[in-house]
């Protein structure tokens, strides 16, 4: 006899890896993106010149990496700050503000002023505001059920309603 509890099936096993490599491939960047060095304090407590950078001037160099968000995955909460100072021009093309406008010169292009009608909306309003029509007023509670601020009965009220 087997026992039950320990009589187990595992099936699928390809599905659940492939799910698994998925999982742990969105930790891994897309290519290799440039090192971020948080640069510390020098101490200058016990130092005879402390006005002279003490730290060691590394002789290797900095391999230089262009990041940008449309082709390279980062998985991590800082982006390389190259990305930004790439692309921070990229508002100024989009508004086409890069070039003023000067009389004569082919780069001068139109920039519409605040006050312009490409940002003032001046339009007819399709309806009109109409005035309510007269209408007679209408008391829903013509025995004065619940008008009081303290004891306020209600139930007894009803009760005490004279029927005509």
């Amino acid at each position: 006899m087997t026992n039950a509890q320990h009589d187990a099936y595992i099936c699928q096993q390809w599905l659940t890896d492939e799910l698994n490599d998925k999982i742990f491939n969105r930790n891994i960047p897309s290519s290799t993106l440039e090192p971020y060095f948080e640069f510390r304090a020098v101490g200058t407590r016990e130092q005879t010149m402390p006005v002279f950078d003490c730290r060691k001037k590394s002789k290797i160099p900095l391999v230089q990496h262009d990041f940008s968000v449309n082709k390279i995955f980062n998985p991590g909460q800082k982006a390389p700050i190259r990305g930004y100072c790439n692309n921070i021009d990229v508002e100024t093309q989009l508004r086409n503000t890069i070039h003023p406008i000067q009389k004569g010169n082919a780069q001068g292009m139109f920039i519409p002023d605040t006050s312009s009608d490409l940002y003032n909306l001046t339009h007819v309003p399709l309806y009109e505001d109409t005035p309510l029509e007269k209408q007679e007023p209408h008391n829903p509670n013509k025995c004065g059920i619940g008008t009081q601020f303290f004891s306020n009965h209600t139930r007894q009220q009803t009760k005490n309603i004279k029927l005509e």
